[in-house]
């Protein structure tokens, strides 16, 4: 809520530290955001590498097991995990397969991401169709980036 300034008023500080209560308690989505405000010092939290690769890990060992039984954003947040580098070692064919689930469950994030891969060939072979099908899809769920993206490089 503090982070999105949704229903309150934007405060990346106070979104730091509830995000830190609630990955003490096991929350993994907190625990991504708390390991990426560790990493660029973000919300009054100072940039602290060794905190932000612990709870970096402590997500992906929760995503890892919901992503196995095919949760779609668990997936996806694996997927970007291994893309980044934050939790696990980088590893963009890995990331590749995570986000190629979550986009196949029609994730609009994931399509984008992965379109992205096969336009460069990070982690896959470099295909500009399947490039412009993902970004298509994603673009369709009103997706702004993939959009933009889209007309860059599929549109003649």
């Amino acid at each position: 809520m503090y982070a999105y300034g949704q229903g309150v008023l934007k405060d990346a500080g106070k979104a730091a530290y509830w995000h830190e209560k609630a990955a003490e308690q096991g929350d993994a989505r907190a625990q991504i955001e708390l390991g990426m405000e560790y990493a660029y010092g973000l919300g009054g939290v100072p940039k602290d590498e060794a905190k932000a690769g612990y709870w970096s890990q402590k997500a992906v060992e929760q995503y890892q097991e919901a992503a196995e039984q095919g949760n779609m954003k668990a997936q996806f947040y694996l997927g970007t995990a291994y893309a980044n580098g934050r939790g696990v070692p980088k590893d963009e064919f890995t990331a590749a397969q995570w986000l190629k689930k979550a986009a196949g469950q029609k994730d609009a994030q994931a399509q984008y991401l992965l379109g992205a891969m096969y336009e460069s060939g990070r982690g896959v072979i470099r295909d500009k169709r399947e490039a412009c099908s993902l970004l298509r899809a994603s673009a369709e769920q009103n997706n702004k980036d993939a959009v933009q993206r889209y007309n860059d490089i599929c549109v003649d």
